[in-house]
């Protein structure tokens, strides 16, 4: 006999669920009908765990955030280590779970949702950022890379790196070929610009 999921484990599917459908098929596939079939519920059953599809979207970002959130290393003393941590965290999370990659390359989760998403959404673009900005100046300041580099310059970089790695990821690449090719890309940049 099959153990019936809590609420909560139904949301969190139902959630997931949605990540993934937005993130491996756009936005098209975000449908009561797509998101029932994918957790194996009739369309109505999903409005007993959310009121409505906004609900699910903000249940999806909470689900982002969890995921997120464990990309980010606690009790990393030396920034270069912190951040390259960060980077392959963040990379291997696109490839594992293709609703990352939605909040990476597309406002989908922003259409999708009402109002109050794209704040959101742009919080957790923005925390990003703030975490590889404050590795990078703490890193300059200790003298682990040059005085004279323009950390913002760098950050379009870093992004622009990441892009590329979903890119890959996207197109098949496997988790640890673009988490190693994350770290070469890292250790490449931080070599360039050591003291």
């Amino acid at each position: 006999m099959t153990q019936r999921m809590s609420r909560e484990e139904r949301r969190r599917q139902i959630a997931d669920a949605s990540l993934k459908l937005i993130g491996e098929h756009g936005l098209r596939a975000f449908t009561v009908a797509h998101i029932a079939k994918e957790v194996g519920l009739k369309d109505g059953s999903l409005f007993r765990h959310f009121k409505n599809k906004e609900g699910i979207v903000d249940a999806a970002i909470d689900r982002l955030e969890e995921i997120l959130a464990e990309t980010v290393p606690r009790g990393i003393a030396e920034p270069t280590v912190r951040l390259r941590l960060f980077f392959v965290s963040r990379v291997r999370a696109v490839v594992r779970h293709p609703g990352v990659r939605v909040l990476v390359l597309s406002n989908d989760l922003i259409h999708a949702g009402g109002a109050g998403v794209e704040a959101r959404v742009d919080r957790l673009r923005m925390e990003a950022q703030e975490f590889m900005r404050s590795c990078l100046l703490e890193a300059r300041d200790k003298g682990l890379m040059r005085r004279e580099v323009d950390v913002e310059h760098l950050l379009v970089l870093l992004h622009g790196a990441v892009m590329s790695l979903v890119f890959l990821a996207g197109r098949g690449a496997g988790e640890e070929d673009v988490a190693r090719r994350a770290e070469g890309v890292l250790d490449t940049l931080l070599g360039l610009l050591r003291s």
